[in-house]
């Protein structure tokens, strides 16, 4: 593999871990939130006082 190539490779890689770090628990939660065995409220159920 050309060494610029190699460089690219890293490059894209280091990008794919940091989205991947950054996105991984919020999605879980996002998730978890929508899906499950009962309805869960939505967030601006949540954050609604007195609805």
């Amino acid at each position: 593999m050309e060494p610029k190539t190699a460089e690219k490779v890293q490059a894209a890689i280091e990008v794919a871990k940091t989205v991947f770090k950054w996105t991984y628990i919020p999605a879980l939660i996002y998730f978890g939130l929508n899906t499950g065995p009962a309805p869960r409220p939505t967030l601006a159920d949540v954050f609604t006082l007195g609805a």
